[in-house]
């Protein structure tokens, strides 16, 4: 949006320096890009009397003029054809630089010298085009810049409004926010239409057949006009705002579109079919041909403006090239209408169009201005275009748009803002911004908020208003008392950041992927429609082939990780995620949603040193993870050998993982072959479990006890036992035997070889008794141990390795 501080003084009185001006707008919430200075580059330009001028015999257009620049006479050649003696001109004395780039430099015309340029309003960047000379004012004193002579504009500022500020995309708009900020009053111009004996309501009829979509429209005939090109402080102003002059009639209502904000559009009246309106859908499949010579496909999502047999202008968007104002035009049909935003935005985004109009019609225009929208461009058009304005304002209106009324209450401002602002302020700034007052009381406001303004629906919207306009820099700036011995309840922790600040701990990376997985990733990982996993949802409009169903599981995104990044050499790698994922339950119902936790360890556990081992991370460090994680949570867990539900796993190297009997999870390392599929070629190890089964049978919170006073006794047991014999089994029982008194008992030898029978293993456990009471007898401790072999044997049939 762009204005002239010329254009806004005319709405409102204010004597700030431009860059005042853009800090002020700035400061209130409407942010000025650009301070552009529309004058600069013409100061050199001076007035000139041209005191002769003849033409030159071997050119028919060209003039040989004398003119005096009050210092000299120079002898100027041009091709204007409204030259004249004693006219008082522009002149661009050789040497002078204009606002296009172009240098003026003395020439020579078949022989003849020219000193500089007779300038047109094209030269001085103050329209678009011009064939003509500038004539300027009979008093206008020779040698004087041309700056102070012609009535131009002086400063634009180019203003970005947040999109929720649609009544800031015209002047009448920032004139009221200087209105408010200033208090001086706004003021609006004066409209005089002298109307004929026509009555507007028989020349033409409206039909509004999708109220919803066009809740008002207006339409005034105006006859006998005369199309032209517009006078230049029109052509002038619209310039400075970057719109292209057209003709007369067209450019009229493109400044009252950048005057008071409101797109107008006016119609050939005699190229109008039947002679009425029908606000209606496009049909689909149905062509128009807009303006611009394009000839657009329509949806029924289009809203279309058509006579009695055809579309006749995009409603809100463009008009159409049949019913275009053209210099054979007389007679014309203004329309002034409220169309529905969303429709508009929908519109202009299928159709690849937006222009003036439908920038402010998808924001929300003001339904409420359209009566004084259409007199003042109907005014605008009598004075310059002459004609006569029927009588009356055809208005159909079906429903009107009603703004609810809400309090304001200071007591709450204050609170909010953090000072009082005092109550007669408050007044004038809610009136001033044009809210009506219904009812006052010492603590409160009744608001109705004003039609142009949709973004105020709220009590903490008026409140933000007068912050607003009172000034941010007025509000002080406070801090928080503190309170050196305030208590408060500490909140625990949610499940899931326990677990990322574990991870993290733990040197873990966290990666984040899409829900979104390709189908063929569950194939390429061997997952069969027998697996729960292959339960997926399918999308109906997916993003793209890659992107297909929602994820059952976060591994393929992992694995995904951790293939780029083996490909940028990148091998020790550790990740986790937590993540929903997704089973279908049927296409009549919601899919299922679980949380899970899954991580990924592959290359070596430490980075190189003369100070560690060597060792890639495998099925081992997985399963520690969950145990350490397990712990923490006072949760249970228990690993058994799954039944070829997770194919995807090494069979002699994973685990399903289970929480009171109920499957959790898996965790394993990946099957040689899958890692091929995936170009891997390191071995790798994962895992994931159900983050929400975890949440439900989370423990108390630990509870810690001092250091035992009593000894502990240390105790081996190295047993050989069947190969399939499970890690959890063997310590259920150790456990069970062992009783209160034993303290810890852990794993340190595990051995398959020669030395042991076929089908065999060689297990070697670190037992740890303690007993807080007393300390034990070597003769407790024996039989305990004692005891656990022979279980060992009964169950499982151990053998005490000698």
């Amino acid at each position: 949006m762009k204005a002239t501080i010329k254009w806004l003084k005319e709405y409102v009185d204010f004597d700030f320096s431009p860059e005042k001006t853009a800090s002020i707008f700035t400061m209130a919430g409407i942010e000025v890009e650009k301070i552009l200075y529309f004058a600069k580059g013409i100061e050199n330009v001076i007035a000139g009397n041209i005191l002769s001028f003849e033409k030159i015999n071997s050119e028919k257009k060209l003039f040989l003029c004398s003119v005096d620049i009050g210092t000299e006479a120079l002898n100027i050649v041009t091709a204007a054809s409204n030259i004249k003696k004693g006219m008082l001109v522009a002149v661009a004395p050789a040497g002078t630089l204009l606002p296009s780039g172009l240098k003026t430099e003395s020439q020579s015309f078949r022989g003849i010298d020219s000193g500089g340029i007779l300038c047109s309003e094209q030269d001085l960047g103050i329209a678009d085009h011009s064939d003509k000379i500038i004539e300027l004012p009979e008093n206008s004193a020779i040698g004087k810049p041309i700056p102070e002579l012609i009535d131009s504009e002086d400063t634009v500022l180019e203003l970005s409004p947040t999109p929720n500020r649609p009544d800031c995309l015209n002047i009448l708009g920032l004139a009221r926010e200087i209105s408010a900020i200033t208090g001086n009053p706004l003021k609006l111009p004066r409209i005089k239409i002298n109307e004929s004996e026509y009555d507007n309501s028989k020349l033409v009829s409206i039909k509004i057949e999708e109220p919803e979509l066009c809740p008002r429209y207006t339409a005034r005939i105006i006859q006998k006009i005369k199309v032209s090109e517009s006078p230049p402080f029109i052509r002038r102003r619209l310039k400075s705002v970057g719109i292209r002059s057209i003709n007369n009639v067209v450019d009229i209502t493109n400044y009252v579109l950048i005057e008071l904000g409101h797109p107008l559009h006016a119609f050939d009246y005699n190229l109008i079919e039947g002679k009425k309106i029908v606000v209606r859908r496009a049909r689909s499949g149905e062509k128009f041909k807009t303006l611009d010579g394009v000839e657009r496909n329509l949806n029924d999502e289009t809203l279309l403006i058509a006579d009695s047999n055809r579309g006749i202008a995009l409603a809100g968007i463009m008009g159409g090239q049949n019913s275009e104002v053209s210099e054979n035009t007389t007679d014309i049909l203004l329309e002034s209408a409220y169309f529905n935003p969303v429709n508009i935005r929908r519109s202009s985004k299928y159709l690849g169009l937006s222009t003036e109009a439908s920038y402010r019609f998808e924001r929300s225009a003001d339904p409420e201005i359209l009566k004084f929208a259409s007199d003042r461009a109907a005014d605008l058009i009598q004075e310059i275009c002459g004609g006569k304005i029927a009588a009356g304002i055809i208005d159909e209106y079906p429903k009107k748009i009603q703004r609810e009324p809400f309090l304001f209450r200071h007591q709450k401002a204050e609170k909010i803002l953090g000072i009082k602002i005092p109550e007669n302020r408050v007044s004038d700034i809610i009136e001033k911004l044009g809210m009506e007052i219904q009812e006052k009381t010492d603590s409160a406001i009744k608001v109705v908020p004003p039609s142009y303004r949709p973004d105020l629906t709220r009590e903490i919207d008026i409140i933000e208003e007068v912050a607003r306009i009172f000034g941010y820099p007025n509000i002080p700036t406070t801090y928080p008392s503190p309170s050196l011995y305030h208590k408060r309840k500490i909140e625990k922790t949610p499940l899931v950041s326990e677990i990322r600040n574990m991870m993290t701990g733990w040197g873990f990376s966290e990666v984040i992927n899409y829900s979104f997985i390709d189908e063929r990733v569950l194939e390429k990982l061997g997952i069969t429609d027998k697996s729960p996993l292959c339960n997926f949802v399918r999308l109906k409009n997916p993003l793209s082939e890659e992107q297909n169903i929602l994820r059952t599981t976060l591994i393929p995104g992992l694995l995904a990780n951790l293939e780029l990044n083996t490909k940028r050499f990148l091998s020790d790698i550790k990740i986790f995620e937590t993540g929903k994922v997704f089973f279908s339950k049927g296409s009549a119902e919601q899919p299922e949603e679980k949380t899970c936790f899954s991580g990924l360890l592959s290359g070596e556990y430490e980075s190189k040193s003369w100070m560690n081992i060597k060792r890639r991370m495998d099925f081992f460090d997985a399963k520690g993870i969950i145990e350490a994680v397990s712990k923490h949570f006072s949760v249970t867990l228990s690993f058994r050998k799954h039944k070829d539900r997770y194919k995807f796993l090494d069979s002699g190297k994973s685990a399903e993982i289970f929480l009171n009997s109920k499957p959790l999870g898996f965790l394993g390392e990946l099957h040689p072959e899958i890692a091929e599929r995936f170009e891997i070629l390191q071995s790798v190890a994962v895992f994931e479990i159900c983050l929400d089964e975890l949440l439900l049978n989370t423990g108390t919170n630990p509870v810690y006890k001092p250091i035992p006073k009593n000894p502990p006794t240390y105790r081996d047991i190295s047993i050989i036992l069947p190969e399939a014999s499970g890690f959890n089994e063997i310590m259920d029982i150790i456990r069970k035997i062992g009783g209160e008194v034993l303290e810890d008992v852990k794993i340190f030898d595990l051995f398959k070889g020669k030395q042991v029978p076929a089908g065999k293993k060689s297990m070697t456990f670190s037992l740890v008794f303690r007993n807080p009471q007393r300390t034990l007898t070597d003769k407790e401790v024996d039989d305990i141990r004692l005891n656990i072999i022979n279980e060992l044997n009964k169950k499982l049939g151990a053998e005490l390795r000698t």
